[in-house]
């Protein structure tokens, strides 16, 4: 999944946004199943950091 712009493929899902989503301070998504258990979670930690969930 991305937050900026870009084609839906299979591999990669995109928001469309047009802008910033994570910001520096720190952010965390969450996935979740229908029945509402936590299936994966990745955290953004901060300015210049770069992780791949």
């Amino acid at each position: 999944m991305h937050t900026g712009k870009g084609a839906n493929t299979l591999g990669n899902l995109y928001w469309r946004s047009s802008s910033y989503i994570w910001n520096n301070n720190g952010d965390t998504a969450t996935l979740k199943r229908s029945n509402g258990t936590i299936a994966s979670r990745c955290s953004y930690t901060g300015a210049g950091s770069y992780k791949i969930c």
